[in-house]
C-alpha cells in the first residue's frame, strides 16, 4: 500500500515563504480485492475516517453521488490510481487575498500548465477554517469562535468554487477535474449543490466491519 503526504511550500520568484500546502495521495489499487479501505482510513486520524465515508469498502465513490447534488461525479473519480485530498493549503495572512491559493492550483495541479503532484486527475477538499488557529476551548461548552469559523469556511468555499472546486453530493466535500472537458467544469458555481448533510458509515458497513474483525479500536 502506498501512501503519500506531500508537503510543499508556496514561494515567489525569489524564493520567499508565502505558504504551505499539503496533499495526502492514497494509491487504491488493493482494496479492490482485500475490501479494507474504510478500516486503513479509520487508522490515520478522526478527519481521514470522515472523508472516508464518501467511498465503499473498495475506495470506490459511493453511487449515491452520482444521484444527489448536481449529479456530475460518478465513477471516474475513483477509476484511478489514486486519491488525493487537499488536507491544508495555508497562506501567510499578510498574502491573503491576493490570488496566491489560485495561483498555487494552477502552477501546480492543472496538468496543462504544470506537474501533477500524484497520479489523479481528480483533488478532493473540505473547505474550513483551520482548528489550530484558533485557542481551544470548553468541548462542553458553546464555541466563542463558531461565527469567525463559519465565516473563513464561507469565504474558503467561495474560493474553492472560483478555482472549479463543485460539491460531491449535498456534503462539505468538494472535488476538482483537471480535465476541462468534465461535466463539473460547466456548472456555474451559482448553480452547484447546496450542502445538507455529510456522509456517514452505514450500519451495514459498520456491522460488516465488526464481523471482519477491522474495527480501528
Amino acid at each position: 500500500m502506498s501512501t503519500q503526504i506531500i508537503e510543499c511550500k508556496i514561494v515567489d520568484s525569489n524564493r520567499k515563504v508565502l505558504g504551505s500546502l499539503t496533499v495526502w495521495a492514497f494509491a487504491t489499487g488493493e482494496f479492490e480485492f482485500t475490501g479494507d479501505f474504510l478500516s486503513f482510513m479509520d487508522e490515520w486520524s478522526q478527519e481521514s475516517h470522515r472523508f472516508s465515508c464518501l467511498f465503499d469498502r473498495t475506495a470506490k465513490l459511493r453511487s449515491r453521488f452520482a444521484r444527489e447534488g448536481t449529479s456530475i461525479w460518478g465513477t471516474e473519480v475513483t477509476d484511478q490510481p489514486a486519491i488525493a485530498y487537499l488536507e491544508h493549503m495555508r497562506i501567510k495572512p499578510k498574502y491573503c487575498n491576493q490570488g496566491i491559493g489560485s495561483w498555487v492550483l494552477k502552477q501546480i495541479w492543472l496538468p496543462e500548465e504544470g506537474v501533477k503532484m500524484v497520479n489523479t486527475d481528480f483533488l478532493f477538499v473540505q473547505p474550513g477554517a483551520l482548528v489550530e488557529e484558533f485557542p481551544p476551548h470548553d468541548p462542553f461548552e458553546p464555541d466563542p469562535h463558531r461565527e469567525a469559523k463559519l465565516a473563513i469556511s464561507d469565504r474558503i468555499t467561495q474560493s474553492c468554487q472560483r478555482n472549479g472546486f463543485r460539491r460531491v453530493g449535498a456534503t462539505s466535500y468538494f472535488c476538482l477535474s483537471f480535465d476541462p472537458n468534465h461535466a463539473s467544469r460547466c456548472i456555474p458555481i451559482t448553480e452547484d449543490a447546496k450542502f445538507v448533510e455529510d456522509a456517514t458509515r452505514s450500519k451495514g458497513e459498520l456491522v460488516g466491519m465488526l464481523a471482519r474483525g477491522a474495527m480501528p479500536w
